[in-house]
């Protein structure tokens, strides 16, 4: 007798929902649909619901994807102005689109497409906005000059170099969510917090448009509501009337206060540091994950905050501090690092420890669902052999051919290998740093990609900066020069980052 298998994300279905599920009459958007979201039962009826009908019923006309593509690359800028601003890349353009889709009585289905589309070209820049400035900070800023007024890196590279190896890259980690997508939104579904704000819009346009416009304008009153209240608490919160002054700094400005924020004052912020950040959107959030998830969101934050660090100031632990090369205790580097103890054991000591976790815990993840991803590979690779009829004649593939993985990993290590030597680096050092970028855009975006499902932010800064690591220390082996190692680390992250994002952004687009 085989061995029953446990899952780790799918939810108990209900009575009503299998049984509709087994007459085959449960539909897109049904109450029992939002009864049965990740029981898996519901997505593996939806997947072969949609091997028989989605070719039909996802119209893919170019003129809306040029929209959706425009205002994506229009939000490109301004996502990494406000990643570069406050170091949180987060882009608007989607909920433009769905707006866009509901006034003009688009299907839900094409404006799924169209908003995949934006993000698509919103995200790929993502990995420029946490690595790439490293580049001219190094080789232009006062604050990091060498002895004797130098800098470390000395010329920038070409930008050809950057771009044409993250869009080779960006397709190998949207290629590889065909394994991805399969394995945590069909099998054992990850619950992906926040989706749920883009399935009661995809609704809205559902019953728009198919004439059920009473429902609709219900949904649309109290979806209008919320932007308003939200709008005018923004507008309190971060508009500067007074230079830069806004109306709840005015009200509440002082030591307790400051950019939408209660805070402890940093004089008694000792042990811990605590704040209350007045952030509308993690309500809305909140209320969709309701208490049990978003308290297991939460939880690291906690650990944190209540433990991690008033231990580590309690016992005044050493930390190294690169600049001197030399360790200190906690309580020695105020202010140099920050302006209390706390900040300096969150900075040199939790920080690193959050990237850690996020590491073990994905490589821990990544065992547990071996059995998982082997099922699924094998069932892809099906195709192949026949066993599955994916291929439909007269209209195309259902899932993308698995074999153009591997004709993507080859283009990719050949022409990012091409790119960089033509760019005036080492053959050598080039082609390890297209070896390590198809490698860890699987294994780390594997990672990332589960930290996206389960609480909805995906971590690009944490897994690139392992990616940083790795790369330093392979160059470091294999004797290259500091500027050069310099060089190629931050470009590869960069490149790196940028094919985890399509990774990330791929999986809202496949669990809507």
């Amino acid at each position: 007798m085989g061995k029953v298998r446990k899952y780790s994300y799918r939810e108990p279905p209900t009575p009503k929902g299998l049984k509709a599920m087994e007459k085959g009459t449960l539909n897109r958007f049904d109450v029992e649909m939002f009864s049965n979201l990740n029981t898996g039962a519901l997505e593996q009826y939806l997947e072969e619901k949609n091997r028989v009908d989605g070719f039909k019923g996802n119209p893919f006309k170019w003129k809306k994807i040029a929209v959706g593509v425009i205002l994506g690359t229009f939000f490109a800028v301004c996502t990494m102005y406000v990643g570069l601003k406050v170091g949180i890349a987060i882009s608007g353009g989607w909920y433009i689109v769905y707006l866009m889709g509901l006034a003009l009585k688009w299907d839900p289905r094409e404006i799924n497409i169209v908003a995949g589309a934006n993000t698509g070209a919103t995200y790929i820049a993502t990995g420029f906005i946490f690595t790439f400035p490293a580049l001219y900070l190094l080789a232009l800023s006062d604050k990091y000059e060498m002895e004797g007024g130098t800098h470390l890196i000395t010329n920038i590279p070409p930008l050809f170099v950057v771009l044409i190896a993250t869009i080779l890259s960006g397709f190998i980690g949207v290629l590889y969510f065909i394994i991805f997508r399969r394995v945590w939104l069909v099998e054992d579904p990850l619950h992906v917090p926040g989706i749920e704000a883009n399935i009661k819009l995809l609704e809205m346009s559902h019953d728009i448009s198919r004439g059920a416009t009473e429902r609709a304008k219900k949904a649309i009153r109290l979806v209008t509501a919320s932007i308003s209240a939200t709008m005018f608490f923004v507008f309190l919160k971060d508009w500067p009337l007074w230079g830069e002054t806004t109306v709840l700094d005015k009200l509440f400005g002082g030591e307790y206060y400051g950019a939408g924020d209660f805070v402890q004052p940093y004089a008694t912020a000792k042990y811990t540091h605590l704040g209350f950040g007045l952030i509308p959107i993690q309500l809305g959030v909140g209320w969709f994950m309701k208490f049990r998830v978003a308290l297991l969101v939460s939880l690291g934050t906690l650990l944190q905050w209540f433990v991690i660090i008033p231990l580590a100031v309690s016992i005044n632990t050493p930390v190294y501090y690169p600049a001197e090369n030399r360790y200190f205790h906690i309580v020695d580097m105020v202010p140099a690092i920050a302006p209390a103890p706390s900040l300096v054991a969150f900075a040199m000591i939790g920080r690193l420890i959050a990237i850690g976790a996020i590491l073990g815990g994905g490589i821990t993840g990544l065992i547990k669902m071996a059995p998982a991803f082997k099922t699924a590979t094998s069932d892809v690779f099906k195709i192949k052999k026949g066993e599955r009829k994916d291929y439909i004649e007269g209209r195309g593939w259902y899932e993308w051919p698995v074999t153009h993985i591997k004709v993507m990993a080859v283009i990719c290590l050949v022409s990012v290998t091409v790119v960089f030597v033509v760019g005036g680096y080492p053959f050598l050092e080039s082609l390890i740093l297209s070896v390590v970028l198809v490698g860890t855009t699987f294994f780390l975006g594997a990672i990332a990609v589960k930290v996206m499902g389960e609480t909805g932010s995906e971590p690009v800064s944490g897994t690139s900066f392992l990616v940083l690591l790795l790369l330093i220390l392979v160059f470091m082996l294999l004797g290259t020069d500091v500027s050069t190692t310099a060089v190629m680390a931050i470009i590869g992250t960069t490149v790196f980052g940028g094919a985890i994002s399509m990774s990330g952004d791929i999986i809202w687009d496949f669990k809507s």
